[in-house]
């Protein structure tokens, strides 16, 4: 019987300046899984989205007021790019899959025939990418990883999965919930937050307000508002 657990921990750091000071906001997260399908779920919400991206992004090709490649072998280019990201060796390790055997393409400068070539490879490359979504989905990793990215100059993401096996080593676990992915656990924050005292008297704050703008505007003869939080503009 497998006695194992899977630990994901992601730590987010953000570098914030203004005219006095320089800081570090800090965010981090552990969850606990020991099924396949919601360690899989948390890998395609939280890992695979940020650090890979892989698939169509409309920002990728833009390059100033220019193109990077071709729009038409742009999607070509980008899973080509993508799929050679040592991440994916990273993944493969773990999860135990093979890698993709892609011919060597110049994407620095994509010249050479190197874009008509990636748009050549597209429909391989996505039948790939969809076999190893579902293997990831079906399947509990082998080994652990640690991945980082960049996605923004000033934001920083370090994503750590551990494989630790309960019969040898002593695992004085953290208060979480198992198998609780980070949107579930969102979720149930604000489904706790909801049914707070807190909660219920800001529900109630606001069916008042939302009365008594209804009732302003059937006095006053107005039938359409909009707001943007701060200003709300009726006629």
């Amino acid at each position: 019987m497998n006695n194992e657990i899977y630990v994901m921990e992601i730590k987010r750091t953000q570098d914030r300046e203004d005219d006095e000071y320089h800081r570090d906001d800090y965010q981090h997260k552990r969850s606990i899984f020991t099924k396949p399908d919601k360690l899989a779920q948390e890998m395609d919400e939280q890992v695979l989205h940020m650090v890979l991206n892989i698939g169509w992004d409309n920002n990728w090709n833009r390059q100033g007021d220019e193109w990077r490649v071709n729009p038409d072998y742009a999607e070509g280019c980008k899973y080509y790019e993508d799929l050679r990201d040592p991440v994916v060796k990273q993944l493969a390790r773990a999860y135990s899959f093979d890698c993709i055997t892609l011919p060597d393409l110049d994407i620095d400068n994509w010249d050479d025939g190197s874009q008509e070539k990636a748009h050549s490879l597209l429909p391989m490359m996505q039948v790939y990418v969809e076999k190893i979504l579902a293997h990831i989905k079906g399947n509990l990793p082998t080994s652990g990883f640690e991945i980082k990215c960049s996605p923004r100059w000033d934001i920083n993401y370090t994503f750590k999965l551990r494989v630790v096996d309960l019969d040898k080593e002593f695992f004085n676990a953290p208060k979480v919930i198992i198998n609780e992915t980070t949107y579930d656990k969102s979720y149930r924050e604000q489904c706790e937050y909801d049914e707070s005292e807190e909660g219920k008297a800001e529900r109630e704050a606001e069916a008042e307000r939302q009365q008594e703008i209804r009732t302003f505007m059937g006095e006053n003869g107005y039938h359409n508002m909009i707001s943007d939080g701060d200003t709300i503009r009726m006629w």
